[in-house]
């Protein structure tokens, strides 16, 4: 399956916006911060996700789990420093380890390998990868 393929072009226009958090906007009425596209994102599968925010994100247990290796549909989060409170989220979209992501930077979606990634100071710290658990078929 090419996740690509499932992903609706409109998904691919969607503005960056720090205040369109997850659980605070609708469906990208007025952009996405990067937490909200990928979950949206992931919603698209059938996955179950609550409105985490990153460090709540790391700390959850109940929708993911913390892995060492990434596959796709994994969610990644990258920051500047070693900790996961206000870190970038992203979604693994392939085995050759290719990210989507929306930042301000940007400004739309954006897809990138892991590694280009960490070369920007914003990104350098690959602060964990978490894997869904919970399908809505499973609730």
């Amino acid at each position: 399956m090419d996740i690509l393929d499932k992903i609706p072009k409109e998904f691919f226009r969607v503005e960056y916006n720090y205040d369109s958090y997850p659980g605070n906007a609708d469906k990208f009425q007025d952009g996405a911060n990067c937490q909200h596209f990928i979950y949206e994102v992931l919603r698209l599968f059938d996955y179950k996700i609550e409105d985490l925010r990153s460090s709540e994100l790391m700390e959850d247990t109940v929708s993911t789990k913390l892995v060492e290796e990434m596959i796709p549909l994994d969610i990644v989060l990258l920051h500047s420093k070693e900790e996961s409170y206000g870190a970038h989220v992203g979604l693994c979209i392939s085995e050759k380890q290719e990210i989507l992501h929306l930042s301000k930077s940007n400004n739309i979606p954006k897809i990138e390998f892991i590694n280009v990634l960490m070369e920007n100071p914003k990104y350098k710290y690959l602060i964990g990868i978490k894997r869904l658990i919970r399908k809505k078929s499973h609730l």
